[in-house]
């Protein structure tokens, strides 16, 4: 009796975890990909906007708009994301935290000049989240004016 349940046991967690793995769309593997996978050390932040999630690399003026794997966004509220980057992006008010990390990214539409280019996360590293400064902010104390 303890053998089939620990049996039972055993084919759920697999079949969760295969479920779960399923339910990722895939980035490196896709067909849509133009180009070499590229890691950048950028800000993952929420938008308005057809493209909801975005990544500025760091040190650019470029950004790059971040879809699923198939070049589709599976919800209203943007891409599948990693739960690791997930927790971070909606650990406050929503568009209120950047996620600033080494990402891999695999290119979903050629680089063009003056133009958003497409790219989905294989992985990330080094990630750390941060509120972003009100806009008008100087960092000085406004109750002493």
């Amino acid at each position: 009796m303890r053998c089939l349940i620990s049996l039972v046991v055993c084919f759920l967690c697999l079949a969760s975890r295969v479920a779960a793995d399923e339910s990722l769309p895939p980035c490196k593997g896709s067909p849509l990909i133009v180009g070499k996978c590229f890691t950048v050390h950028g800000r993952l932040s929420e938008a308005n906007g057809a493209i909801t999630v975005r990544i500025w690399p760091v040190g650019t003026h470029r950004l790059l708009g971040v879809f699923d794997g198939d070049g589709k966004m599976h919800s209203e509220d943007g891409p599948t994301l990693g739960a690791s980057i997930a927790k971070l992006l909606y650990s406050g008010k929503p568009q209120n935290v950047d996620v600033f990390g080494d990402y891999e990214v695999c290119p979903l539409t050629k680089l063009q000049p003056e133009h958003m280019q497409f790219v989905c996360i294989e992985k990330a590293s080094n990630l750390m989240a941060r509120s972003p400064p009100l806009k008008g902010s100087s960092g000085m104390d406004q109750s002493k004016f």
